[in-house]
């Protein structure tokens, strides 16, 4: 993971604040993390946003260049607020350990994660990570020799259906003691293995300075961070499309075609192969989401109101 330190001003900060309370309250986003809220922003000062991740990964990509990289989605990430669970998988917007979707069938994408809190909630909080990446070379045993990832995803063993004791017998192990011990790795092959937790070696993000700004790759392990602090992170995600930096497609796996904002931009690559029919499609597929987004607006309204407070501090 790489830090840049005050890559973003307060203005732009601001601006783009702005840009997202402005989609919530139009609507203008899919319910889930509200993927797509930023997106005429983000293509508006894509030549920035683009040039941070750049500079970033140039030592992974020599020469690459912000013209390079391809806009694939942003979305929105509240953690800890009191009613903004807006990840339809997960409880509290808080993220398991989990390689994203789309490099599953892609890549090499890059997240560009932009935290954003109130300075009254951060002196009050502890000194705990607020994002947590398991990067290729400080956890080897996790990924195959080529960098790509044993699985898509660690998995606690007791969020399985099974009963504990049931899990045990199934993967020889003695106690629910030594089974909380360990993590799950559903490798590609099919198999569980098991992956003891205190050999994780996660690098962390603990008290970032608004403004600052990380880039890692998605295909790494990644994880919310155990912090009780309450924020909201607008994640960008930038896909290098030259094959002499190292684009490839991994697997055409099958896309359920014009079906939300999961399978927009891979399924039009698919289908016309390039990276911007993509766009033509999201104000339809946003337009199905209106009545989702409307049963939920006492969630948007947590974000909004968040994102005012962090507004005004800014």
């Amino acid at each position: 993971m790489f830090k840049i330190k005050q890559a973003l001003s307060r203005g732009f900060l601001k601006d783009l604040v702005k840009s997202t309370a402005a989609g919530i309250e139009s609507r203008d986003c899919f319910y889930d993390q509200l993927h797509y809220i930023n997106r005429h922003f983000i293509e508006e000062h894509k030549p920035l946003l683009a040039g941070i991740v750049a500079q970033a990964i140039a030592p992974l990509h020599p020469g690459i260049i912000a013209d390079e990289l391809v806009i694939v989605n942003d979305f929105v990430a509240p953690v800890n607020l009191e009613d903004a669970q807006i990840h339809t998988a997960h409880r509290n917007n808080k993220y398991g350990w989990h390689v994203d979707g789309i490099d599953r069938s892609i890549g090499p994408c890059y997240n560009l994660w932009i935290p954003l809190y109130r300075n009254g909630a951060l002196k009050d909080t502890d000194f705990q990570s607020l994002i947590d990446v398991l990067g290729r070379r400080e956890n080897p045993k996790l990924y195959l020799e080529n960098g790509d990832p044993r699985a898509y995803a660690l998995i606690d063993p007791l969020s399985l259906s099974a009963p504990a004791a049931t899990i045990c017998e199934y993967l020889g192990i003695s106690s629910e003691y030594a089974l909380r011990q360990n993590l799950l790795l559903h490798c590609l092959s099919g198999k569980l293995e098991l992956h003891p937790r205190a050999h994780l070696n996660p690098t962390t993000v603990i008290k970032p300075q608004i403004g600052d700004v990380f880039v890692f790759s998605s295909s790494q392990y990644h994880a919310s961070g155990p912090s009780s602090l309450a924020r909201i992170a607008i994640s960008i995600k930038f896909l290098v499309r030259e094959p002499r930096h190292g684009f490839r497609v991994l697997s055409a796996v099958p896309q359920v075609h014009l079906a939300g904002w999961v399978g927009v931009f891979l399924g039009s690559y698919y289908q016309f192969g390039d990276f911007s029919s993509y766009r033509k499609y999201l104000s339809p597929l946003i337009a199905l989401e209106q009545g989702t987004l409307a049963k939920n607006q006492a969630k948007l309204n947590c974000v909004h109101s968040e994102l005012m407070a962090i507004q005004k501090e800014i």
